[in-house]
């Protein structure tokens, strides 16, 4: 099972990473990282930054998902590994997509 989380973890990342090498070129100055309730952007980082911290970033919280919902439910299918980091990739996705528009 251990072996899964370093795999999923490491495939998150390197899948990041890719995601932002392919779209460097159409990154803004400032990218927008953070929303307010309205949708407006409030919180800015240079895209040399973002490059660097958000796919560790996503690795940190694919290995915090798995060993924190590990402690609430005794799950035995290894389909569960697999999940988180499909979540933050879409969520880096989708913030890459609100980030180009």
């Amino acid at each position: 099972m251990k072996q899964i989380l370093i795999k999923t973890t490491l495939a998150s990342l390197v899948l990041n990473f890719l995601m932002i090498l392919i779209l460097y070129s159409k990154f803004p100055a400032q990218i927008a990282v953070h929303f307010d309730d309205a949708g407006n952007p409030n919180g800015y980082l240079r895209p040399s930054i973002y490059l660097l911290v958000i796919p560790f970033l996503a690795g940190i919280v694919n290995i915090a998902a798995v060993y924190r919902l590990k402690r609430f439910f005794a799950f035995k299918n290894t389909y569960f590994y697999y999940i988180a980091p499909l979540i933050t990739l879409g969520l880096h996705a989708a913030l890459l997509y609100r980030t180009l528009k």
